[in-house]
């Protein structure tokens, strides 16, 4: 195969793996809306109890981050058949199909985790560090493939966790460079 048959096979590819994304994300979104809704009239109701008031913005990214939450369960987890798949993959990046599935598979889970490094850093009673959102974007990865495997619908593989993780630093980043401009 020459190298552009390569890279245009990749491109294809990296475009069908896109659109199914979005269209399962399309699907996920109503449910995750109302988990998003309901968080945010739960976030009211404590406002009025305790007559302490959110700040506008803390409530926004707190509803936000519910939601992304909500809807990366239902895409790892929940939209699988369970029952069907149950393995584990220790070694990373050893995918049948080669180098390009290598690449399409970790920059989904990439993109999967860069709001989870946007989103922590504003949430709760103390800014996050780095190594916070790594080490939480590492949790909520294990949570994951975990919940895969008990449920065997996925397979748990360290590539998953690397690139979750990764994905939650990227994201950290990009929240820092926008909080840099802001100022």
């Amino acid at each position: 195969m020459q190298k552009a048959d390569f890279y245009r096979l990749l491109l294809e590819r990296l475009i069908e793996n896109v659109q199914t994304m979005f269209e399962l994300l399309l699907f996920a979104l109503p449910l995750g809306i109302i988990v998003g809704a309901i968080t945010f009239l739960l976030m009211r109701r404590k406002e009025k109890k305790a007559g302490k008031q959110y700040c506008r913005g803390e409530k926004t990214v707190t509803v936000l981050f519910v939601t992304y939450i909500f809807i990366l369960a239902q895409l790892t987890i929940f939209f699988r058949p369970f029952g069907k798949i149950a393995e584990i993959e220790i070694i990373p990046f050893r995918r049948l199909g080669g180098l390009r599935y290598i690449v399409l598979y970790s920059l989904s889970n990439i993109i999967a985790f860069v709001p989870m490094g946007i989103f922590l850093p504003q949430i709760g009673w103390k800014k996050k560090t780095l190594l916070d959102v790594l080490v939480m974007g590492f949790f909520c990865s294990v949570l994951i493939e975990a919940f895969q495997l008990i449920l065997q619908c996925g397979v748990c593989q360290t590539e998953d966790l690397i690139m979750n993780t990764l994905g939650a630093g990227i994201g950290y980043w990009i929240y820092k460079k926008r909080k840099g401009k802001d100022n």
